[in-house]
């Protein structure tokens, strides 16, 4: 009853992205061609909804879908993410988090097989924001040369960036997106230390997400 009523509430609030939102649109590039697109959406509000897909990687490896959203509640601070993951051998997975300022409070999944040790809200050891908000903040240049922190009910990471550096591409912040607590990303590969390199124009504007999956390249490139 639980699952449902979960299910419920994550697909009727996922269903379109808030109407006062910016959408950026990127392609996901690697192996030698085109792997998925992902449309992000970015309010300045803090309401945000990200519906991404990768359809094309070798083996199928990490193909699937993945919705999420990040909206308002009541009290300064307090927010609600959102998300629903859809492996392409229909493997599904949907979060409920809470957060109130850079601490989270809640934290659901199902199925609850899924649960990590660190689905235990009581086990975070330092500030964290949901990974879509940690995906938003990549958008600001700024924030280059900081280290911030995020928590998707499994699993802490933390993403470190240097200070921006300018060459023939334009401004880039090299840096690691690093896992400090649960387990790793894509099952048996676990995933948990990738190094990162985001490239902005000369306005600031953030043009290109780039990492590497075991030897390979891939990375998200902003659609004009």
């Amino acid at each position: 009853m639980l699952r449902s009523f979960l299910s419920a509430l994550v697909l009727a609030t996922l269903g379109a992205a808030p109407s006062h939102a910016e959408p950026h649109q990127f392609r996901f590039e690697g192996f030698g061609g085109e792997v998925g697109r992902m449309t992000l959406n970015i309010a300045t509000d803090g309401a945000h909804w990200l519906d991404s897909a990768t359809d094309n990687m070798p083996f199928g490896f990490l193909n699937g879908t993945y919705v999420a959203r990040v909206d308002l509640l009541h009290g300064v601070g307090n927010r609600i993410f959102l998300a629903d993951r859809i492996a392409a051998d229909g493997d599904r997975r949907l979060y409920r988090l809470v957060f109130s300022g850079t601490t989270a409070t809640e934290t659901e999944i199902h199925p609850s097989e899924d649960l990590t040790e660190m689905s235990d809200t009581g086990r975070i050891d330092r500030p964290v924001t949901s990974p879509l908000e940690a995906l938003v903040s990549l958008f600001d240049i700024g924030l280059c040369g900081e280290t911030r922190a995020f928590y998707d009910g499994r699993r802490i990471v933390e993403i470190t960036l240097s200070e921006p550096e300018t060459d023939a591409s334009g401004q880039i912040c090299s840096g690691r997106y690093e896992i400090i607590a649960g387990p790793g990303h894509g099952g048996i590969v676990g995933l948990k230390n990738l190094p990162v390199t985001l490239t902005y124009d000369a306005e600031g504007t953030l043009r290109r997400i780039a990492t590497r999956l075991l030897f390979f390249r891939v990375a998200a490139v902003r659609e004009e």
